[in-house]
């Protein structure tokens, strides 16, 4: 069997199975939107295994949370 080197595992990122608890989705749900731009996070790709940089997710969790301003 081949020897396969496991991603950095550091504070500073997450995997897509914790942003998926976090979102109350699937993962397949986070993947979707990671590719298709409508979760603007920075990606770390290490061996075809995907890590999500904390910070960006907690900033988009931020912005999301925001109630929408009135600008009438």
């Amino acid at each position: 069997m081949p020897y396969k080197k496991l991603p950095p595992v550091t504070p500073d990122y997450m995997r897509v199975s914790e942003v998926a608890a976090r979102l109350g989705v699937d993962r397949k749900t986070v993947r979707n939107r990671l590719m298709s731009g409508s979760l603007p996070i920075r990606v770390l790709r290490f061996d075809g295994v995907l890590r999500l940089h904390r910070q960006d997710f907690e900033q988009y969790l931020e912005r999301a949370s925001q109630p929408l301003s009135n600008s009438a």
